[in-house]
């Protein structure tokens, strides 16, 4: 489905679907990983860049603890984002390319024009060719 999420929730959900967050990081090793986060992890990645985005693209973020909450009888853990180290010259410089490479294949993969009837799935998150 294509449009403002608030607008298409109720028809997302009715066929069992939900927001993800899907977040593309750098591993120590230059290699490129996808993270995806729903729900309260979402609101908790949301606080911790709205605070901080300027150091975003030259610092390590890591995933520093797992904050286990209740609602209810419903027991549940968000992911608590924290900044390691800065990037040396030569981590920035392979984030660089990490960007380029994944930049690249975004820009290829959106400019497809891809037709889905209703009873097809697609896994549009396997990117795994590209790495």
């Amino acid at each position: 489905m294509k449009g403002i999420y608030k607008e298409i929730k109720e028809s997302i959900v009715a066929l069992g679907g939900h927001y993800t967050k899907s977040i593309y990081v750098m591993l120590e090793d230059g290699s490129i990983a996808n993270i995806n986060i729903k729900g309260s992890g979402v609101q908790s990645w949301g606080d911790f860049t709205q605070k901080t985005r300027s150091r975003l693209s030259d610092e390590w973020i890591e995933v520093a603890n797992a904050i286990e909450l209740k609602k209810g009888k419903v027991n549940y853990s968000i992911p608590e984002f924290k900044f390691a180290t800065s990037l040396n010259d030569s981590q920035s410089k392979m984030a660089d390319d990490a960007y380029n490479k994944l930049k690249s294949y975004i820009d290829g993969y959106l400019s497809k024009q891809i037709e889905v009837k209703d009873e097809e799935v697609i896994d549009d998150n396997d990117i795994s060719d590209l790495f």
